[in-house]
């Protein structure tokens, strides 16, 4: 198992805890959000990515994957923290890139539902072995389904200072990091989709500048997913 320490630091604060490892494949997927997280806060993290043997030979053992699931959050000596979007909203909490109040967590809340939605039909696309199908499949993410998530967002973003910030408030949240992983898979995978939505193309490429960000895309291992 590979396991990494993030370069980038923070001064923690006293409730700070003082050792965080992430465990997950070695691809994006279901825990590129939360990478993007402790990368953009600062944070150093362990990133262990497992083999598929590896993980196949220890996902029975509920004291590390109390789901049999990856990912799996190990933070100091408390019970490890299973479910995807469960580490997501803790570490935004923790890093304070939840918003202000109650309101806008809830509207980061039903951003990271959507771009959810969005992930999920994209992963049905990839894995459908049959080119037929997945054509089909593609087609009717591409012009049908997605249509009005897409259309939310960009309501959402052009909403908040004409779409020249963020998606949120006046500063980055899990909903910028969100987005930002997802239209990363769909820019590398089905570019075309992206086109459709010039806004929330430039609003990609803006947040990928930020150096902190910036650093890590330019460091992480490449993979499509």
């Amino acid at each position: 198992m590979g396991c990494n320490t993030s370069t980038a630091t923070i001064d923690s604060p006293p409730n700070m805890p003082s050792t965080y490892k992430l465990v997950y494949f070695n691809m994006r997927g279901r825990a590129e959000i939360s990478r993007l997280l402790f990368n953009y806060a600062g944070v150093k993290f362990e990133d262990c990515r497992m083999t598929f043997e590896e993980y196949g030979a220890n996902k029975s053992d509920i004291s590390k994957f109390p789901t049999g699931k990856m990912p799996v959050m190990f933070i100091d000596n408390h019970p490890p923290v299973t479910q995807c979007k469960a580490i997501e909203r803790f570490l935004a909490r923790q890093f304070g890139l939840y918003g202000n109040n109650n309101f806008d967590a809830c509207r980061i809340d039903m951003i990271c539902e959507s771009l959810l939605d969005i992930f999920d039909g994209f992963m049905k696309i990839h894995f459908e072995k049959d080119d037929t199908k997945k054509e089909e499949l593609t087609n009717s993410f591409t012009n049908e389904s997605s249509v009005p998530l897409f259309n939310l967002l960009v309501r959402m973003l052009e909403s908040n200072n004409g779409g020249k910030g963020f998606l949120v408030g006046n500063a980055a949240t899990l909903a910028d990091m969100t987005a930002l992983a997802n239209f990363d898979l769909l820019a590398g995978n089905l570019p075309g989709v992206m086109e459709k939505y010039p806004a929330l193309k430039e609003y990609h490429m803006r947040i990928k500048k930020d150096p902190k960000i910036a650093q890590y895309l330019a460091a992480r291992p490449n993979s499509n997913i």
